[in-house]
């Protein structure tokens, strides 16, 4: 999210109005695939995990 948000504030700053709606553009259409393939799953149902249940282990 945050790659996102720097891209849309250089795109603010294109002077000519053309060229800042073509690469607004772009990004749009990357978006959308990016959030229409799977690459992104959405996650629905997230297990709550105490801290007492976590396993460290992996972590070291």
């Amino acid at each position: 999210m945050g790659e996102i948000d720097f891209k849309s504030k250089l795109i603010e700053k294109i002077q000519d109005p053309a060229s800042r709606a073509a690469v607004q553009k772009k990004l749009d259409a990357a978006l959308s695939d990016l959030v229409s393939s799977e690459f992104m799953p959405v996650i629905e149902n997230m297990p709550k995990i105490t801290e007492k249940e976590r396993d460290y282990l992996p972590m070291k």
